[in-house]
């Protein structure tokens, strides 16, 4: 149940950080219809924070690196190979 919250609560955040606009004054004046100012307040204080923006450079530049898009679901790519192996040498 917690790892369901936690998981909704990220995807909360990025629907609204979709909604930030660049300048941060104009965000500031622009919430979502289904958030209160305060709430959204705080959220672009997140937004405009040190260790967010930071993180975020860090993300876009490992995500520039990826050299194919995983399009295999949940599962990571070396996970489907080692199930494939497995299959092999039970076969």
């Amino acid at each position: 149940m917690e790892k369901r919250m936690k998981k909704r609560f990220i995807n909360y955040k990025y629907v609204m950080h979709a909604h930030y606009p660049k300048d941060p004054q104009t965000a500031m004046t622009d919430p979502p219809v289904e958030m209160n100012i305060e709430d959204w307040h705080m959220l672009c204080d997140h937004f405009e924070s040190e260790n967010f923006l930071k993180r975020s450079q860090i993300n876009k530049a490992n995500k520039s690196k990826q050299v194919y898009a995983n399009t295999s679901g949940a599962k990571s790519l070396d996970q489907r190979i080692y199930e494939l192996e497995k299959k092999k040498k039970q076969k």
